[in-house]
């Protein structure tokens, strides 16, 4: 006797939990590229699943090509929610992210403020032997009531600007000496920008090489 394509009560269940699914995740749709991978690794799942279901007789042919249709849309959903969200990403956010200082020595998270500045928090690393150069506390701070603090997960640069591709009219503080000075930025590619401090004018600062957090070497390792 000829199935009835999508009458069973099995198919109705069936489809409809992926209706529910479909709906729920375009309802959420997330800013992150990785969700869209999620979404077709679930979906070639879902495809498996239901080709296997119609060889074993479970769901007929005609429910498979429902299915089919329902993904096709989804798919194309997807793509363009992606699109739409590399689209709305700023230029300037490339900076965005965890970046090893020069020769390892600490690592800064460069993360934007409401105002579209940015500004970098220490996140690494704490010296086992504490020198001149290699700091545990702020003991330097100007402010007396800031030098017991450690100086990982202290902003040490803030108000930084993305402006035809450069970062200027930032600050920067240098926990060495306790001492605030200008800085600008500028990515030479995307996981290496190049930090210039300086007093007064850009000429009459020093410039430094920082790499993307790729790998988590130790201090002193060369990052990849």
């Amino acid at each position: 006797m000829p199935r009835q394509a999508c009458t069973t009560a099995g198919d109705r269940a069936l489809f409809g939990r992926i209706v529910q699914s479909l709906a729920a995740s375009n309802s959420r749709v997330a800013a992150v590229k990785l969700t869209a991978q999620r979404a077709v690794a679930v979906r070639q799942l879902e495809e498996q699943v239901m080709v296997r279901k119609v060889s074993s007789g479970a769901v007929s042919v005609a429910g498979l090509v429902v299915f089919a249709a329902l993904a096709s849309v989804t798919s194309a959903e997807s793509t363009q929610s992606t699109a739409t969200i590399e689209a709305a990403a700023a230029p300037g956010d490339v900076l965005i992210g965890e970046w090893w200082t020069e020769n390892n020595e600490g690592r800064v998270r460069f993360t934007k403020d409401r105002d579209g500045s940015f500004r970098g928090t220490t996140t690494c690393c704490i010296p086992k032997v504490v020198t001149a150069d290699r700091l545990a506390q702020d003991i330097h701070n100007p402010n007396p009531t800031l030098r017991g603090r450690s100086t990982v997960g202290m902003v040490i640069i803030w108000k930084l600007i993305y402006d035809d591709g450069e970062y200027t009219g930032g600050h920067v503080y240098n926990p060495r000496d306790g001492k605030s000075y200008r800085i600008q930025a500028k990515v030479i590619d995307r996981d290496t920008i190049k930090i210039r401090g300086y007093v007064g004018i850009p000429l009459l600062g020093q410039s430094q090489i920082w790499k993307r957090v790729r790998t988590q070497p130790q201090p002193g390792q060369a990052a990849r």
